[in-house]
């Protein structure tokens, strides 16, 4: 029997780890439940679960021609109820915890790769309108997926992370007969916290902040961090995009929020910087500006909050329907007198009467 060479061994060991490789890799590709080459395939399931990851992919290449998006406080809205309220083929891609600044660049992948969008449905986080312009608060994003660069897609194709965590997990997915996640469910959390108001109550009065008698103003540097942050990720995007209808909207924190904020003594900085950025958004055409905040019996219910901030599918039900009715809607006749509205409610409010009743 002919001995094999030492080089012809070389050869073929490592074309076999070339096969490995390009096989292991290929099956990434196929999959790609990241949706970084293509929308899904016909013949496979997805699950869709971390935004993160797949967010980028999505707004890449999915079909659509409406967005709604912003960070955990978009994660409830039903996709179909939108579609059906203004007749669109939406899709929903909430960032959790994510900035103004990890929402617009998400927001511009959508507009660089999609033909048209007609609707964007954003979020406008009170908590963070007063934030410098680029910061962020996704830690060690997969950066390799956000770009146009193939030569750093190796970080995707060959990391056994990745294929263990995703690729692999579609097929798992498809056994336990999984069908690829909806844009309702998809980070919907709203069915995942038990509905006890009485608890939600008590937990927060438990760890309530004492009273600061000291009560912070908006600062002139406030204003020009407001300003700049709305400018660069917000306003930017509405004006490149004169035929988008940008439906923007301040989510409606619960009464225990506004408690918070006012034993802080941050209610009236708040409500400053609420007002200075409608004044901001409202010139635009191509806004329509809602804030649930006069929604003073929506708010203080508690049955429709997991926590301070968050609320549940119905609240967000409720926002959809009042967008497609135009109720709520901010105008530059309106917005006075609903500043007025809230400051009087959210400053003279019995929160002591309201906690320990």
């Amino acid at each position: 029997m002919k001995k094999i060479s030492h080089t012809t061994y070389l050869v073929i060991s490592i074309a076999g780890i070339l096969l490995f490789f390009a096989g292991f890799a290929g099956i990434t590709i196929f999959v790609d439940p990241l949706f970084h080459y293509h929308a899904p395939t016909k013949s496979l399931q997805y699950p869709l679960y971390d935004d993160v990851y797949m967010d980028d992919g999505i707004v890449r290449n999915f079909d659509y021609d409406a967005v709604i998006t912003g960070s955990s406080m978009a994660a409830n809205f039903r996709a179909s109820q939108f579609d059906e309220l203004f007749g669109t083929h939406s899709i929903k891609v909430p960032l959790y915890g994510a900035s103004y600044h990890e929402i617009n660049n998400l927001l511009e992948q959508a507009f660089e790769h999609t033909t048209k969008i007609n609707y964007v449905v954003r979020g406008l986080d009170s908590t963070m309108l007063i934030n410098d312009k680029d910061i962020t608060y996704n830690e060690n994003p997969p950066l390799y997926l956000y770009d146009d660069n193939p030569f750093n897609d190796v970080e995707y194709v060959l990391n056994k992370d990745i294929y263990f965590k995703f690729t692999s997990y579609v097929f798992t997915f498809m056994k336990l007969g999984g069908k690829t996640t909806n844009f309702d469910t998809y980070k919907n959390y709203s069915g995942n916290y038990e509905n006890n108001p009485t608890k939600l109550k008590n937990d927060y009065v438990e760890k309530r902040e004492p009273k600061n008698e000291n009560s912070e103003q908006l600062t002139d540097y406030d204003i020009q961090m407001l300003t700049e942050n709305l400018e660069q990720n917000v306003l930017k995007l509405v004006k490149d995009n004169p035929d988008t209808e940008f439906y923007l909207f301040f989510p409606p924190y619960s009464i225990l929020c506004f408690d918070d904020w006012k034993q802080r003594g941050l209610l009236d900085k708040t409500l400053d910087a609420h007002e200075k950025a409608i004044e901001l958004l409202l010139p635009y055409d191509n806004i329509h500006l809602y804030s649930f905040f006069n929604q003073f019996e929506m708010v203080c219910d508690l049955r429709n909050y997991t926590d301070t901030l968050h609320y549940r599918q119905n609240v967000c039900d409720i926002m959809l329907n009042s967008m497609a009715t135009q109720q709520g809607l901010l105008t530059q006749d309106n917005y006075m007198a609903y500043m007025a509205q809230i400051r009087y409610f959210y400053n003279e409010l019995d929160y002591e009467g309201f906690l320990f009743d």
